[in-house]
């Protein structure tokens, strides 16, 4: 089992479906707090932008206590985690100037990945196309600069709704975190009230919010959830929210607004989400 103990705004979801390792993510303010469950064969990895978040570092002291293996990712080499942690990963993402954490969430992303690859290159998994998702990964500053192509249609979606006030965001899978991280960049950046929920669970109480006022941005890359998504939007539409819609696909219908990726890969929706 590995546990991932996290502050700010990373959450894991690639780790456990490409190396196949039971994970758990924890909210290290609430989890210093718990009475955890711990076995031999675990190893905790802790996410700081500076390494010197109270609540993450009181969490790691209590694993090294248990004799439990702790790595950090940490973007500030030298910092309290990096000096406590059994082994550090620096994220080498440069200087945060704003609250919002932007450069380094997108590099654990990328590193999470790649720690998740080579695990399960260790475990021999012949499932997985490692090497062209290496060669995937390389490929990102191009396919950043097809994201930023995308500025203009961006900026008229973003002065049109600027004068709103509430907004939803729905994922569902990978996605799904990504949504929460996108609801948090609006709170940060423009302070609005903006939420991010799993989509399939927009009927379950956040949908009675729903109308002409509250904008709902709905994240949509995989072509096997397509169907769902599409459901959870014609729910929305039914009771007249405005919708934008970003996906790998053109979804463009005659009820929302869409932004198309031009990418494959699924991480890169972030720099979309920051974007706006």
């Amino acid at each position: 089992m590995r546990y991932f103990v996290q502050c700010w705004s990373s959450w894991v979801y690639y780790f456990e479906s490409l190396s196949q390792i039971e994970t758990r993510v924890e909210i290290a303010s609430e989890y210093r707090y718990k009475v955890p469950i711990l076995h031999k064969n675990m190893l905790v990895i802790t996410l700081s932008q500076f390494g010197e978040t109270a609540d993450t570092l009181a969490v790691v002291e209590e694993f090294k206590k248990k004799k439990i293996p702790v790595i950090g990712l940490c973007n500030v080499e030298g910092s309290t985690l990096c000096r406590e942690a059994d082994a550090t990963i620096l994220l080498h993402a440069g200087p945060e100037i704003a609250v919002a954490s932007t450069k380094t969430f997108t590099s654990q992303i990328v590193i999470l990945y790649l720690l998740a690859i080579f695990m399960a290159k260790l475990k021999n998994m012949q499932s997985l196309d490692i090497p062209n998702m290496v060669i995937e990964l390389e490929t990102i500053p191009d396919k950043i600069g097809l994201i930023l192509d995308e500025h203009r249609k961006i900026d008229i979606l973003a002065q049109k709704y600027a004068s709103f006030h509430d907004f939803y965001f729905l994922g569902r899978g990978v996605l799904y975190p990504l949504a929460l991280e996108g609801a948090l960049k609006l709170k940060e950046i423009a302070y609005v009230n903006a939420v991010g929920y799993a989509a399939g669970e927009m009927k379950h109480g956040p949908i009675a919010l729903l109308d002409e006022k509250v904008p709902t941005i709905v994240l949509c890359a995989n072509e096997s959830l397509e169907t769902k998504i599409i459901s959870n939007l014609m729910e929305s539409k039914a009771r007249r929210a405005p919708i934008i819609v970003a996906g790998f696909k053109n979804l463009e219908k005659d009820f929302f607004q869409s932004v198309q990726m031009n990418t494959s890969f699924l991480t890169l929706m972030t720099i979309w989400l920051l974007y706006l």
